[in-house]
């Protein structure tokens, strides 16, 4: 019985450090967003620099030239060229993730930590994601912050990457698809964005071209004990 009872405990101590990973999401369709006044049309105006927007224990901090958007298919966070965010928890935290809702995600990087296809993973109290552009701009619609305790054990990154993030195939033809690898030992579900010009077997990534057009295959894995969840996509 007392066996028991230790390995029962263990347990719930074991959940427990699993459970203080948290999320926040900065979102900026809707009609307000952190204070900052919706912009459109020929204006010359920009946020304020810098521009604190936070959501529970996370600061997001805009550096340089920004606009919160109104455009046609929900407004938008508009990054011009120098511009960069900062996310921030409280000391004794750490973040682990960051996702970006962009168009164009490849128009963002960072110097720590990994960054690709929209989403950063690392372990750090501070990110700071910069545009790589050098004209015009480039939007995001969301970001999504999960942390943790710095004392909490880390989840791996799921290192989810195809070998192309491109791929063309002739409709009526057998398409191969861009070889997926991955380090997580979750199971990976596959999408096709838009069905009437590609579907794709969810289980094995079999990709059937229908339609000509463009559409966008992901892979996704979900979070589990040991690995982060994470995605990652190429376009067909």
């Amino acid at each position: 019985m007392k066996k028991t009872l230790l390995l029962f405990v263990s347990l719930l101590m074991t959940m427990g450090m699993f459970a203080q990973s948290k999320t926040a999401k900065f979102d900026f369709t809707g009609e307000s967003a952190y204070g900052m006044t919706l912009l459109s049309g020929s204006t010359k105006e920009y946020n304020a620099d810098p521009t604190v927007c936070t959501e529970g224990d996370v600061t997001l901090t805009l550096n340089g030239q920004t606009r919160w958007w109104k455009a046609t298919n929900g407004n938008e966070l508009r990054f011009y060229k120098g511009a960069d965010m900062t996310f921030k928890v409280p000391e004794g935290n750490v973040i682990t993730k960051v996702e970006l809702t962009a168009k164009v995600p490849a128009k963002f990087e960072s110097a720590v930590g990994t960054y690709a296809n929209g989403t950063w993973t690392g372990s750090a109290n501070s990110v700071v994601i910069s545009t790589n552009i050098t004209e015009k701009n480039t939007p995001i619609s969301s970001a999504v912050v999960t942390y943790q305790s710095s004392s909490a054990p880390m989840k791996k990154d799921p290192a989810l990457s195809f070998s192309e993030t491109t791929a063309s195939g002739v409709v009526g033809e057998a398409f191969v698809a861009p070889t997926l690898t991955k380090a997580t030992t979750a199971a990976v579900v596959y999408t096709s964005s838009d069905e009437a010009v590609a579907t794709v077997n969810a289980e094995t990534g079999e990709v059937t071209l229908l339609a000509a057009g463009e559409t966008k295959i992901t892979a996704t894995a979900a979070e589990n004990d040991e690995y982060n969840g994470g995605s990652a996509s190429y376009t067909l």
